[in-house]
C-alpha cells in the first residue's frame, strides 16, 4: 500500500502515490477532514484503483519484445549459467505479476545442444506468461539466440 500520512504545516492529509512506466507518478493528497477514518478509506480505495491500473501496465508489457530484449540484444531475466553440480545451462529468473514467487527454471545444454536448451527456455516462458509458442513474440525472443555464444562457449569451457 502507498499510503502515507503528509503534513504541510497544520494540515494534515493522506498522501497517495504510484509509478509506473515513463508516466508522470500519481500523486494525491486527500485532507483529513472532520472524519478522519472516512478520509482513509478513501485514500485506500483510491490506491487499490491505481494499484490495478499498475499492475495491468506491467501484465501489459510481458507481451511486449521491447520489454524483454535487452540492448545487448539478450533476454530479460535468461541467462547461461553453472549449477551447483557444475553443469552449464540456460537459466531463468523472471518475476511473473500475478504469482508470488518468482519463475525459476534452468535448462542443462549438456544433455541437450544449447539451441534446444534456448528454445526450451523460451517455451517455458510462453507457457507461464501465457503466449503462444509460435507467437510472433516468441519467434523474436528466439531470434537472440547468437547473443549468448560467448556465454555458452565460457559455460562449456568452466564445466569441462
Amino acid at each position: 500500500m502507498s499510503v502515507s500520512i503528509f503534513s504541510d504545516g497544520n494540515r494534515y492529509y493522506w498522501r497517495v502515490y504510484r509509478k509506473w512506466g515513463n508516466a508522470p507518478p500519481h500523486q494525491h493528497y486527500i485532507p483529513f477532514g472532520e472524519d478522519r477514518f472516512a478520509s482513509m478509506e478513501k485514500a485506500v480505495d483510491l490506491d487499490l484503483q491505481l494499484q490495478e491500473r499498475q499492475r495491468a501496465y506491467h501484465i501489459s508489457l510481458l507481451y511486449r519484445a521491447d520489454h524483454w530484449i535487452r540492448p545487448d540484444g539478450k533476454l530479460r531475466g535468461v541467462y547461461v549459467g553453472v549449477d551447483g553440480r557444475g553443469r552449464p545451462g540456460f537459466k531463468c529468473d523472471v518475476r511473473i505479476p500475478w504469482e508470488t514467487q518468482r519463475l525459476r527454471r534452468s535448462r542443462s545444454i549438456i544433455s541437450r545442444s544449447p539451441l534446444d536448451a534456448y528454445r526450451s527456455i523460451i517455451n517455458v516462458l510462453g507457457r507461464e506468461v501465457g503466449f503462444d509458442p509460435w507467437s510472433d513474440l516468441a519467434k523474436e525472443l528466439r531470434q537472440c539466440y547468437p547473443a549468448y555464444a560467448s556465454d555458452i562457449d565460457r559455460a562449456l569451457v568452466v564445466a569441462a
